[in-house]
């Protein structure tokens, strides 16, 4: 993955828009060059946030269980879904609002976002890379944001890839609008 524009499907994209084969191949010798630097691949999160069904087809193919985006319909619901045995967990947030010249949005923004899926009941992904935090000022507004999270009765805080094995093994589940971890 090179975040190379090389369709416009969904505004741009990478990988939306081309062949199936061609997103195997572009998926596999991304996830080779990561297995070689001995990182486990579970998680796929396309650049701009904008995949197809050819790139589930690819995912599926190239043994990736988890993706993270948008959801290609809209579908308002916060609850993931499987595709072709891929799971969908949908991208509800970004830390970044603009990316053409990377403004955060603000701590209200992120607040309301994330109260209006614990609302749904659904699962909250927030999305922020590693070079945000190279400023005080965004650590505190991710620490702030985390500090309202916790308030929240039943909020339990994992990585993307924890909580994609866990539901696609059953450990995580939806039982009557209330999560379950664990066995029980």
């Amino acid at each position: 993955m090179t975040h190379d524009i090389r369709t416009h499907v969904g505004g741009k994209s990478e990988f939306a828009g081309l062949t199936s084969e061609e997103q195997f191949d572009m998926v596999v010798k991304g996830k080779k060059i990561l297995e070689e630097s001995d990182a486990e691949v579970r998680v796929f999160i396309p650049p701009f946030d904008t995949y197809d069904n050819n790139t589930i087809k690819a995912l599926s193919r190239a043994d990736i269980r988890i993706l993270s985006a948008r959801y290609m319909d809209e579908n308002e619901s916060t609850d993931p879904i499987i595709l072709d045995g891929v799971l969908l967990v949908h991208a509800s947030q970004s830390l970044v609002l603009n990316w053409s010249n990377m403004t955060l949005n603000s701590y209200d923004d992120l607040i309301r976002s994330f109260d209006d899926v614990y609302d749904k009941g659904g699962v909250f992904v927030f999305e922020m890379h590693y070079y945000h935090f190279n400023k005080q000022k965004n650590l505190r507004l991710v620490r702030n944001l985390i500090h309202h999270m916790k308030a929240k009765e039943g909020v339990a805080f994992m990585k993307l890839g924890e909580f994609g094995e866990g539901y696609l093994n059953g450990t995580i589940r939806k039982e009557g609008g209330i999560w379950i971890i664990g066995e029980d």
